[in-house]
């Protein structure tokens, strides 16, 4: 059995990548987010029915020249989709966290007074992230992953 450090020693290039991906977006989701709290004259709530946080056409943008990178830099399927599918969960979770922590410091009075309030607050971040990243922005981050592999088998690089 190999020591954990030479694992990750062996695996540094994924584990960095994944890191990178993770990152990328992670921040994009807070910044929509957070544009989207902070437009003025917005009306502040939970949760939107209609017209709530989206990926802009720049965000996106960003996304798929991320991914595009990642993919030209991970070629091999299976750390490829490992790093995707690892991605995509921890800004999920990541995103939740921050909206879930941003609804409480917005409405506390409500939320605390309310009983399961935490619950309720939870739910409306899960929701908006949730929103926000799918469909397009897994389908954007696997589409560019896939094209990044094709050009590092198409250029030989």
């Amino acid at each position: 059995m190999k020591n954990p450090l030479e694992i990750v020693l062996l695996h540094k290039k994924t584990i960095l990548v994944f890191c990178l991906w993770t990152t990328a977006i992670s921040l994009t989701i807070i910044e929509t987010l957070w544009f989207s709290f902070n437009r003025p004259g917005y009306m502040k709530r939970l949760f939107w029915h209609v017209g709530g946080p989206m990926f802009g056409w720049i965000e996106l943008l960003f996304l798929l020249v991320v991914s595009i990178l990642i993919g030209i830099f991970l070629f091999e399927p299976k750390p490829l989709i490992y790093s995707y599918i690892g991605s995509i969960f921890l800004s999920l979770a990541i995103g939740i966290t921050y909206n879930y922590l941003w609804n409480w410091s917005l409405f506390e009075q409500l939320l605390s007074s309310t009983p399961f309030g935490w619950e309720y607050g939870l739910f409306a971040a899960i929701l908006n992230v949730f929103r926000i990243l799918f469909p397009f922005g897994a389908l954007v981050c696997l589409f560019g992953a896939a094209v990044g592999c094709t050009l590092r088998t198409l250029l030989n690089l």
